[in-house]
């Protein structure tokens, strides 16, 4: 199930480098979410500040679907690469 605007779910960065969904059920039906495995991610930071390897966990709703937290915080949308090594580029 798709929305125009989804609900705003909470992620925060745990101190083992994954990156979780606080809420326990779902903003949309409250059902309780499910862990759905891992996803591993690598970014490369801005201006030489190394790279960021850390895990994405999956959870999904069962009469939802698999939620879609906005991660732009921590890691651009579909890319590895900072917006300014594109622009250089």
């Amino acid at each position: 199930m798709r929305f125009a605007h989804p609900p705003r779910y909470n992620v925060v960065m745990g101190l083992d480098n994954v990156l979780r969904i606080n809420e326990t059920h779902c903003l949309v039906c409250t059902s309780r979410l499910v862990k759905n495995g891992h996803n591993n991610r690598l970014v490369i930071r801005d201006q030489g500040s190394g790279m960021l390897r850390f895990r994405i966990q999956r959870k999904c709703c069962p009469k939802c679907g698999e939620i879609f937290p906005e991660l732009s915080q921590f890691a651009p949308r579909f890319a590895n690469y900072h917006e300014n090594y594109k622009k250089t580029a």
